[in-house]
């Protein structure tokens, strides 16, 4: 859903089933902005930001974190420029998105 609403609003979207493909995409694509869930199969959202910190490539990509948990549960990576609890606001995470990587391109 987050993907369709981002789309909607002029951003390209890639996405991933877990941080594994989430790392390997990301070593093969790039991207300017990660948003991605603390809990993930096969990798989790922190242990993606440890990943990408070790790439040159991806160390300055900012990531928006996620998470059901409490945030005080959650250890802070150095590339998460903002981070969210659910159920996430799509308006204030859109302000977040804009913040860090400016407006999309306009509707679809």
């Amino acid at each position: 859903m987050l993907a369709l609403l981002l789309e909607a609003e002029g951003y390209r979207v890639l996405t991933a089933s877990d941080g594994a493909e989430a790392l390997a995409r990301l070593l093969a694509e790039g991207a300017d902005l990660v948003i991605t869930d603390y809990m993930m199969p096969r990798m989790t959202g922190d242990e993606l930001c440890r990943r990408m910190a070790d790439e040159p490539r991806l160390v300055a990509t900012p990531v928006i974190m996620t998470t059901a948990r409490y945030r005080d549960d959650v250890p802070p990576a150095p590339q998460v420029a903002a981070f969210f609890v659910k159920p996430l606001r799509f308006a204030k995470l859109l302000a977040a998105v804009r913040d860090l990587v400016g407006p999309g391109r306009g509707p679809g």
